[in-house]
């Protein structure tokens, strides 16, 4: 059975009311709806321990979507209610708010988690680009080469690799022409998200020390953290991080002093996956 993720207060977390009393599995339902959100599966231990979760040593998180893939294509299904069937929250220091390092840290199981998706036909050409594009990224920024980054990915993706590779070169090219041009030491980074530490790794690719994130909604993170209303230190770059509400931050923040310059995500082409 599979239903409704809830809060406490009974507000809708993941899943849907419009397909209720369905028979399908987790492939059926993604190529029907498109989108589950955090759903709430109720699974047999019998079926549950024939299909455990890969070990892939030195690495410590695989996406369930990997289990419930070769549940799946086994040809399990779930029977789907709208009703509530699991009450919870996400937490501060959990996988959601921590995803970008979550996936860093462990490049062999999302490469799995990549192919599981490709294999039974959920994952789009555009999907498939920018997946493989931020792959490409974290696999840099952990010092990984090509030729290690192909091998996790595969062999049959060295199309996408290619567009992945020429992208983070030129992605760094543009940044390294700002930090000369600007003469950019040193920075800060506004919002500590998924794209905050993006940026994080990306600007200490060109040479730039991050200093610390500023963020209202978190206190601790890889590097110190700090809330928008502290006294900040003094830093040559301001980067907004932010997706949405960017142009907000900035214009909330330019009559400040402690940064010289101010740079947005938008101010380099195609960064946005």
């Amino acid at each position: 059975m599979n239903g409704l993720r809830v809060r406490k207060d009974m507000s809708l977390l993941g899943g849907a009311d419009y397909y209720d009393g369905e028979d399908l599995s987790i492939i059926d339902i993604q190529k029907k709806y498109k989108n589950l959100g955090d759903v709430a599966p109720i699974i047999k231990k019998s079926v549950f321990a024939k299909y455990p979760f890969p070990d892939i040593p030195g690495e410590r998180y695989c996406p369930e979507s990997v289990q419930m893939l070769n549940i799946a294509k086994a040809g399990y299904k779930y029977k789907w209610c709208r009703k509530p069937l699991m009450v919870s929250d996400y937490l501060e220091d959990g996988y959601t708010r921590n995803a970008y390092e979550s996936t860093r840290n462990n490049l062999r199981y999302m490469a799995l988690y990549y192919n599981a998706y490709v294999d039974v036909g959920l994952m789009d050409e555009k999907n498939r680009v920018s997946f493989v594009r931020l792959y490409y990224e974290q696999g840099k920024s952990r010092e990984f080469s090509d030729v290690e980054i192909l091998g996790m990915l595969g062999a049959h993706e060295k199309i996408y690799f290619d567009i992945a590779k020429d992208y983070y070169e030129k992605i760094l090219l543009q940044i390294k022409k700002y930090i000369v041009s600007n003469n950019v030491r040193d920075c800060a980074i506004y919002g500590a998200g998924f794209n905050g530490h993006r940026i994080y790794y990306l600007m200490r690719k060109v040479g730039v020390e991050v200093r610390y994130f500023i963020d209202k909604g978190k206190t601790k993170d890889i590097i110190k953290t700090l809330q928008p209303s502290d006294n900040l230190p003094s830093v040559d770059l301001l980067f907004i991080s932010l997706v949405n509400g960017a142009e907000n931050v900035r214009l909330k923040l330019e009559s400040k002093d402690f940064f010289k310059k101010i740079m947005m995500s938008c101010d380099i082409d195609n960064f946005i996956l």
